[in-house]
């Protein structure tokens, strides 16, 4: 669907220079991240371009080495974090000149892209025309038949570079590997949170067999003097209910404070609400009753005969 190239992919760019914009306090120097890029790069990521336009092929006409260096230029896209860095609004930064090595225009501005992962904010870019820079080929492709594709370019690949090896990876794989120790961590606190909430309700379970077998007697006065199913269900589950509120009581802040401090790891983040908060308590209570279910239902509907002809 689209081909462009590029210096690196643009999920972690590591080339990092400056430049030197004119501005009415005189000459400011801001250090950026530089993307040496081919024509077709903002449409073949799909990326917004807020102003101006992309690269075109007649750009490289004012980059011709044999012309006078005075008219020699070097085309820029920036993006919209360099614009409000500079104190530019996307319109007004078409067609301003900025310096990196050479003096050239802007000649559009892209939204803001992450480049790295969200652990860093998104900071002051430079886009520029470099093809020779270019080290790494970009594809879209329809992903009908990705096998066969991959096999159509390993064979385009062989007759035009035969001494290269034809290496390629998919570029959601690369924003996957960003985020490998926060996925590691997720299985982990996963199955950490898993086991524990299973030795939790056997605990409850065990526990609620105990307490109904101690309240044996009980259970038959109570029925004897017109207690139904459910009122003895909900005298039982609600003192196991209490227990659960007290834990949630205790949990809530921890959980709340730790996450704050995971969180606070990363540039771009949620902020904890209510609603996670409301979920769980409802879900610790859900396990509750389904832990203790079985041994309330079953004394709820014993002989209360059998339970009191011993006294």
């Amino acid at each position: 669907q689209a081909v462009t190239a590029a210096y690196e992919s643009p999920e972690y760019v590591r080339w990092q220079d400056g430049i030197t914009v004119a501005t009415s306090a005189g000459k400011k120097e801001i250090d950026v991240r530089a993307m040496p890029v081919d024509l077709d790069f903002t449409s073949a990521m799909h990326m917004t371009v807020l102003a101006g336009r992309d690269f075109q092929s007649t750009d490289f006409g004012m980059m011709d080495t044999s012309a006078n260096s005075a008219h020699f230029h070097q085309p820029f896209l920036i993006n919209e974090s360099l614009a409000k860095k500079i104190g530019w609004t996307p319109q007004e930064a078409i067609g301003k000149q900025i310096e990196k090595g050479l003096p050239g225009p802007v000649l559009g501005v892209v939204k803001d892209f992450n480049y790295s992962s969200l652990h860093d904010p998104i900071g002051p870019m430079v886009i520029f025309l470099g093809r020779d820079f270019a080290q790494q080929w970009i594809l879209r492709i329809k992903g009908n038949d990705v096998r066969g594709t991959i096999q159509q370019l390993e064979q385009q690949w062989k007759v035009l570079a035969a001494s290269r090896p034809f290496n390629y990876h998919f570029l959601d794989e690369s924003y996957d590997h960003l985020y490998e120790t926060e996925q590691r961590s997720a299985l982990l606190f996963t199955l950490a949170g898993g086991l524990a909430i299973f030795l939790a309700c056997m605990g409850i379970f065990g526990l609620s067999a105990i307490t109904i077998a101690k309240k044996t007697k009980e259970l038959g006065i109570r029925k004897v003097l017109g207690a139904g199913i459910t009122d003895i269900a909900f005298l039982f589950a609600k003192q196991f209910l209490q227990l659960a509120a007290i834990a949630v009581l205790i949990a809530l802040p921890v959980a709340w404070w730790f996450s704050n401090a995971w969180l606070r790891d990363f540039a771009y983040r949620i902020q904890p609400g209510i609603v996670p908060a409301v979920a769980v308590t409802l879900l610790a209570f859900a396990l509750v009753l389904l832990s203790v279910s079985y041994h309330v239902l079953v004394a709820a509907r014993a002989n209360p005969v059998k339970s009191l002809r011993s006294e």
